[in-house]
């Protein structure tokens, strides 16, 4: 199983796609044409990645975006961290897209080539209406949060129940919430271990380069693209 650590904040919405959570029919399509790709048909848990052609996998990529739009050199997107703002570089890419736990490589149009263009170097902003997203918060037998569940709107940064919003099951009545997870067996020790040294959410890769779980500190950020299901992980 190969780790990845990612301080600070956490896209939920990659990660539940990442998981094999339901999705929609596939309606997103790609297409490169005069140095720039135009995305068209995104919904809320898909997400367009732009690899290093030269990488055996794909893993996080280089860049990733959430929106539809036309890309060139210059438009703002995410780092491949999927939180970090970027603006897109001039290059060659493989592109990727995923939605709900599938990886459609889109090879009729590897490699694309990203240059300048008349849009004067941003994307294109996407003409659908705002979608709502919901992520479930559950917590084992005996605990109980403020909240069943957060949402907002897809695309927006939104705060995770704090250690102070739950309380812990009576059979570890001493218990502190470390944070959530998308899976509910992520390793207690890992998240401990976040905590203790600060070092905010952790993702997990298999050897594929597969996103299969991410932890996110009590009280932390993250970013809805998506649907989901996020586990309260309470300390030993």
């Amino acid at each position: 199983m190969r780790r990845i650590s990612v301080s600070g904040l956490a896209v939920v919405g990659l990660v539940a796609m990442g998981l094999g959570f339901a999705s929609p029919a596939q309606a997103a399509t790609l297409s490169a044409s005069d140095g720039q790709l135009v995305v068209s048909g995104l919904t809320a848990g898909d997400v367009v990645i732009f690899c290093d052609p030269n990488a055996q996998f794909c893993g996080q990529g280089l860049y990733t975006t959430t929106q539809n739009g036309t890309y060139v050199a210059g438009s703002s997107l995410f780092e491949g961290d999927g939180f970090t703002p970027a603006s897109l570089a001039a290059g060659t890419y493989n592109i990727q897209l995923r939605s709900g736990g599938t990886t459609t490589d889109q090879t009729s149009i590897n490699p694309v080539i990203i240059s300048g263009g008349d849009n004067g170097g941003t994307s294109s902003e996407s003409t659908s209406q705002p979608q709502t997203v919901a992520l479930s918060i559950n917590t084992v037998d005996g605990s109980s949060c403020r909240q069943s569940s957060v949402s907002g709107i897809a695309g927006t940064w939104i705060d995770l129940p704090a250690s102070d919003d739950c309380t812990p099951p009576a059979s570890n009545a001493g218990a502190t919430l470390l944070g959530w997870a998308t899976n509910p067996n992520f390793p207690v020790d890992i998240a401990q271990r976040q905590i203790d040294n600060g070092w905010g959410a952790y993702q997990m890769f298999d050897d594929e380069e597969r996103l299969t779980a991410v932890f996110i500190p009590a009280g932390g950020p993250t970013l809805l693209s998506g649907d989901g299901n996020l586990f309260a992980i309470w300390s030993e």
